[in-house]
């Protein structure tokens, strides 16, 4: 891989990672509003829940493996 197709490559990774980081805030948002009772839908309240938790559940994995190397 040269050097252009790298610098596109973190350029994607870094765009993509920013759509991520936009995404989790918005699913945080709605859960946020119905936990407050501000909106109603059960169906997509547990789905972004499950999500958020998971990715919670990734993010700590991966500061604790950092944190041992």
């Amino acid at each position: 891989m040269n050097y252009k197709e790298q610098i596109a490559m973190q350029n994607e990774n870094l765009r993509l990672r920013k759509s991520l980081s936009e995404a989790l805030e918005a699913m945080q948002e709605f859960v946020d509003r119905v936990e407050r009772g501000e909106v109603r839908s059960k169906y997509t309240y547990n789905k972004y829940k499950a999500i958020l938790a998971k990715t919670k559940e990734e993010r700590d994995e991966k500061q604790k493996d950092e944190q041992r190397n």
